[in-house]
């Protein structure tokens, strides 16, 4: 039977794989510590509210209202962002992988065009784990110049915190977790974030006064402060900032959309440019719900 469809001006597909965006966007450890809010174009509001109630007199007669409800907005904007990857199958031709070349009419392939995808999807993770803490619209660097990260937004709304004197990495993390403002405990799971460089320093200090106690529950990269129950979680995105930052994970969004058709991987075969491309758009940003709730140290 013929098909009344005629597709011959689309370009033939090799794979297009919606489901693999989640992973490239979501993939950093960060990310995955963190509120997600998902159905963001381009910004969107943080919806906060504050509520103060004051207790009466039960025995009194009459209407006494007493108590606040504070409403107000935090704005997370998010940068658009784009990947694409064009591969010459002619190029390889004189390796070792020519056998593995199919161009022909409906079976255009490329060799290992899995690993090509999954290896720019696991990249695209990375450099998004550095741009949620490291990312800077004013920074010259395309990877991290689409939307202001963490530190840049703690940095403009709040001071750092001053750590005295500390004798070592341990006493320094000691004091840095005890000037976490209490109402950050009311969210709950409360956590100090450093780079591991940074990390692997404090174990070697917590090693050394033989106070490491280390719990395989809590994952790599994660331990407790001594006496307490806040976690210290090692993250790639502070490697070589040399900065702490403490609070309730509760408190940090990262927004992305997700749930629109222009976020996908997508791998096909240009029959004009003869060529294989390879294009992956999201978009990405991160907000912090409460910036008084959170602190942070760069250390010296």
């Amino acid at each position: 039977m013929a098909s009344s469809l005629d597709i011959s001006a689309l370009p033939e597909y090799i794979e297009q794989r919606t489901e693999i965006i989640s992973k490239s966007v979501l993939g950093g450890k960060s990310i995955g510590l963190f509120r997600l809010q998902t159905g963001i174009k381009t910004s969107a509001a943080l919806n906060l509210m504050e509520t103060n109630v004051s207790f009466g007199d039960g025995k009194a007669c009459g209407w006494t209202p007493a108590g606040t409800q504070k409403l107000s907005q935090r704005e997370i904007n998010t940068g658009n962002i784009k990947v694409e990857m064009a591969y010459c199958a002619n190029e390889l031709l004189d390796t070792w992988l020519q056998r593995e070349i199919e161009i022909m009419a409906g079976r255009e392939s490329l060799p290992f065009e899995e690993r090509f995808a999954d290896a720019v999807v696991a990249d695209i993770a990375a450099k998004l784990e550095k741009a949620v803490w490291q990312g800077d619209t004013a920074s010259l660097d395309p990877n991290l110049n689409k939307f202001d990260g963490l530190l840049k937004i703690i940095d403009e709304a709040s001071e750092g915190v001053t750590i005295n004197n500390a004798t070592d990495m341990a006493d320094l993390v000691s004091q840095f977790w005890q000037k976490i403002p209490a109402v950050a405990y009311e969210q709950g799971d409360v956590a100090i974030m450093m780079g591991y460089d940074v990390f692997t320093q404090y174990i070697a200090a917590l090693v050394k006064l033989n106070l490491y106690h280390y719990n395989p529950e809590d994952g790599e990269g994660v331990l407790r402060v001594p006496g307490s129950t806040v976690r210290v979680i090692a993250v790639p995105g502070l490697n070589g900032t040399n900065t702490l930052v403490g609070g309730s994970l509760r408190n940090f969004v990262f927004g992305t959309d997700l749930r629109n058709s222009r976020e996908r991987v997508e791998m096909w075969y240009d029959k004009t440019e003869d060529d294989f491309k390879l294009r992956v758009r999201f978009n990405a940003g991160v907000q912090v719900a409460w910036p008084d709730e959170v602190i942070f140290a760069t250390l010296d």
